[in-house]
């Protein structure tokens, strides 16, 4: 899937700095390509508005990678351990007659280490926090960025449908997510959004809790919340299932959970505030008596990083538009019974919305 960073850059030239500074990280790899993992090592690249300039910060054992890997021109600037980061980026700053230059920082990803390295190798610079800019440029999806969500999540609920028709009673979580996350590589994604949450029994009231040694039993609840990655592009699938004959306040409460996810998905539409999205969630489950049980938001965006803005909650006045894509993940969490959470994906069109994930909100589930 190409895109084009020289346009992506061009987003950034009405910026009132004199040069963005993006370290490893989401919005690294949306301006650039460029895949770095965050070390001990600083990576840091400059953007210069308005110019159109690209420089670059990095040890010199990965110069070879940024050649192959980019497709853009590069002023570089490599630094070995011998001599550092701090002296190669004094040598970037004089080069570049940045002294004294106010430069907007991708504050939401750069490390303390690295905000206070900057700062001393220079002290003229301006350092000021730009994480936010740089997330809003990201908000509205193009048809590729789309596109590759939308085969993420075809992937993720294609790998937890295998799953399902192999699970067996007295599997650990632990065995169960671990294949889970081999199934979704295998049907085609490229890595994990985040590490599979499988969850059975009581341990399903803990929204985000990690998979254990607990084995899947009979006659409980077992919650899945998983995705896969294509481009770097997350998918966000979560369902939740009764091995064996739900009980009728179980299956009132699941039903209750899948009209509110439903409600939400049919009130989205371009103008409509993402807290009326919310809302439609959230009175489904209070008229059928779980207001109180549904205690979290109702969904958050999501592109290149699981989460970003803006947020399905009751606290959010911004407005949908075309473009943006968001998860609707309404939930009811019963102390003695356990969580009930069905979430999907769901991108706004130019006249609605679309739901990307097409998994069924089937509850009872019959094990091998």
């Amino acid at each position: 899937m190409h895109f084009d960073f020289h346009v992506r850059l061009a987003k950034l030239d009405a910026t009132d700095v004199d040069a963005v500074v993006l370290v490893p990280g989401s919005n690294l790899r949306y301006f650039t390509g460029l895949v770095f993992v965050p070390t001990e090592r600083p990576i840091v690249a400059l953007y210069r508005p308005g110019r159109h300039e690209l420089s670059i910060v990095l040890p010199d054992f990965e110069v070879p990678r940024l050649y192959q890997e980019s497709e853009l021109t590069w002023q570089v600037f490599p630094w070995s351990d011998s001599e550092g980061f701090a002296t190669a980026f004094g040598r970037a700053v004089e080069e570049l007659d940045l002294a004294g230059a106010r430069m907007g920082v991708d504050d939401l990803n750069v490390r303390l280490f690295e905000w206070l390295t900057l700062a001393e190798v220079d002290p003229t610079l301006q350092l000021v926090p730009a994480g936010k800019m740089l997330l809003e440029t990201r908000v509205i999806k193009t048809r590729r960025e789309i596109d590759c969500i939308r085969q993420a999540v075809y992937s993720t609920e294609t790998a937890l449908a295998n799953v399902l028709s192999w699970i067996e009673p007295g599997m650990s979580e632990r065995s169960v997510a671990a294949h889970l996350a081999e199934e979704i590589i295998a049907q085609g994604c490229q890595g994990l959004s985040f590490d599979p949450l499988v969850l059975s029994g009581p341990r399903t009231l803990l929204p985000h809790a990690l998979p254990s040694e607990r084995k899947i039993q009979a006659e409980e609840l077992l919650l899945f919340d998983c995705g896969g990655t294509l481009e770097g592009y997350r998918a966000d699938v979560a369902r939740t299932y009764y091995l064996g004959q739900p009980d009728d306040e179980l299956v009132q409460a699941y039903e209750a959970v899948s009209e509110a996810n439903l409600a939400a998905r049919s009130a989205a539409a371009p103008g409509v505030p993402c807290s009326e999205v919310d809302h439609a969630a959230r009175q489904v489950l209070e008229e059928a008596g779980h207001g109180e049980s549904f205690f979290h938001r109702t969904g958050h965006a999501l592109g290149l990083d699981i989460h970003e803005p803006p947020q399905i909650a009751a606290a959010e006045s911004r407005r949908l538009e075309a473009g943006m894509v968001f998860t609707v993940e309404p939930a009811v969490y019963l102390p003695q019974r356990g969580g009930i959470r069905l979430e999907d994906v769901v991108a706004v069109t130019a006249n609605g919305a679309e739901t990307l994930s097409h998994l069924p909100h089937d509850f009872a589930l019959t094990l091998c």
